[in-house]
């Protein structure tokens, strides 16, 4: 049964994720694939943290870009991931090309989003563009708060 394969890759890749076991977790996911299903976005979501948990950010974008291909709509958790994983890279661009993808798909990014991007503005001195990101965010959203400002 297609919808049963499909919960236990779910429960499989978020178990490979919560140990750490990233290799594990996008292993299943191609698997799956190769088996004639395609694992849906809690999947994806889970193989990412596992990503972003190991800095393995170029994969990590990769399962999102790939979203699309396969007719799966990314959503806040998945637009969050990469771009904090992007973001403890100091990839500030890479993480703010997630953020436009987010909001062309109206996925509405969260402030830690907002903040993961704003601490790797701080850390590579891209002072400017950090002031440009918290006006974006006093002007359309989400509210700064303290830890954006600090």
């Amino acid at each position: 049964n297609l919808e049963a394969d499909v919960l236990l890759t779910n429960a499989a890749v978020a178990a490979a994720a919560k140990r750490a076991k990233w290799c594990s977790a996008v292993a299943l996911l191609h698997s799956s694939r190769q088996q004639g299903f395609f694992p849906d976005l809690v999947s994806f979501n889970s193989a990412s943290k596992a990503l972003s948990s190991a800095s393995e950010w170029a994969c990590s974008v990769q399962l999102l870009t790939g979203l699309a291909s396969r007719h799966v709509q990314a959503d806040a958790i998945s637009c969050g991931t990469v771009i904090h994983a992007c973001s403890k890279a100091f990839l500030w661009l890479m993480s703010f090309e997630v953020m436009q993808l987010a909001r062309r798909t109206s996925t509405v990014a969260e402030v830690t989003d907002y903040n993961s991007l704003l601490l790797s503005l701080e850390r590579t001195g891209a002072w400017s563009r950090a002031a440009a990101c918290l006006e974006a965010m006093r002007l359309f959203g989400p509210r700064p708060d303290t830890l954006s400002t600090s």
